[in-house]
């Protein structure tokens, strides 16, 4: 009977880190990226994109044709961002729960 004592709290035991969350993974870092394009070219001019998560929000400026957004958390982050043209704008978003390491979402 003993063994059979020792199981059953090891059971309760893993039951209870799993539903906490303890099982190893943690609450990591997640980091966004993507490539800005426009007509399938890369867009090489600056363009604010716009973040959005647990209750943070930020613009950052960027150009070259790629974004990079690090140490973010791995929860829900909506990014935005809109071009200008002389004949009026477009604006493309995206909202997801982002994984722990790397993350992409073009534009």
């Amino acid at each position: 009977m003993h063994w059979r004592r020792r199981l059953q709290i090891g059971a309760l035991l893993a039951a209870a880190l799993f539903l906490i969350g303890c099982t190893g993974g943690g609450d990591g870092t997640a980091y966004l990226q993507g490539k800005i394009t426009l007509n399938g070219q890369p867009y090489l001019e600056p363009l604010p994109i716009y973040i959005e998560y647990a209750g943070f929000r930020d613009t950052q400026v960027f150009s070259g044709g790629e974004y990079l957004f690090p140490n973010l958390p791995t929860k829900y982050v909506f990014v935005e961002a809109t071009m200008y043209f002389p004949n009026g704008s477009q604006t493309i978003g995206n909202g997801e729960v982002l994984r722990q390491g790397k993350n992409l979402f073009d534009f």
